[in-house]
């Protein structure tokens, strides 16, 4: 915890040690990641006020105005209602089913190392559920989808050029409805894709492919691209924020 000491006691025969060692302020551990080569990453720890994070942002939606409930806390990558009626209750997005906001194509999200980090509120499933997209799933460019599939939280990624339609598929399992669930996913530089749910890692695996050859608005909620014409995409619920930050390429 941030602010305090990690007393450790060493009895070295007869003699006891004591010890004061400071915590970090954004992870209690560092986690080694084996898989084919060893990786050092941080154990995320949830901060729903974002001045509180350690972590870079490059674009964060906290929906804690509902008169601009697009706005980016940064300024920089506004989101705007892109379908139907997206309301705010003073500290969460609220997402009927038919709603979603569209955050304009932007070079900030193209990078092939990147972190989101999101805490949700699902109250209903269907079988293709977007939280954030930056691709629709039947486009011709590369991209991600950060979605519930039937509840289950999937990571969709694509290399266009390497891939075809082909997505790769991360299933970090099934999230429950109508509780609040903290997600943070991360894409290494080196390819290493992982997923903490409720700040325990739940998946740990590999993409190696060139995913920035983006080319259409992102969606919060919904597919930013021709939405209405697949009424099964939209996220239903709370969503409390939404960030996203890149990392070393």
């Amino acid at each position: 915890m941030k602010g305090l000491g990690l007393w450790c006691s060493l009895l070295l025969g007869s003699m006891t040690l004591l010890c004061a060692c400071s915590a970090r302020d954004h992870s209690a551990e560092v986690i080694v990641i084996g898989n084919g080569e060893d990786e050092e990453v941080e154990n995320p720890k949830e901060f729903r006020d974002i001045e509180s994070s350690s972590l870079s942002y490059t674009a964060a939606y906290e929906f804690n105005d509902p008169q601009n409930l697009g706005k980016d806390y940064f300024g920089l990558n506004n989101a705007e209602i892109g379908e139907g009626t997206p309301m705010g209750d003073g500290e969460n997005l609220v997402l009927d089913g038919h709603s979603g906001l569209k955050i304009p194509l932007s070079k900030t999200f193209e990078t092939n190392a990147f972190f989101i980090e999101a805490r949700i509120y699902p109250e209903a499933f269907d079988d293709m559920q977007n939280i954030i997209v930056s691709e629709p799933p039947g486009g011709f460019y590369g991209g991600w989808q950060l979605r519930l599939d039937n509840g289950s939280l999937k990571f969709h990624i694509r290399d266009y050029e390497e891939d075809g339609s082909t997505w790769t598929i991360f299933d970090a399992g099934t999230l429950p409805l109508d509780k609040w669930s903290y997600i943070f996913v991360e894409k290494f530089s080196s390819g290493r894709v992982l997923i903490w749910i409720n700040e325990v890692i739940a998946l740990s695996d590999f993409y190696p492919g060139n995913i920035i050859n983006y080319n259409y608005d992102l969606g919060i909620g919904y597919d930013a691209m021709q939405q209405s014409e697949h009424t099964n995409r939209f996220f239903v619920g709370k969503i409390d924020y939404i960030r996203f930050g890149r990392g070393a390429e």
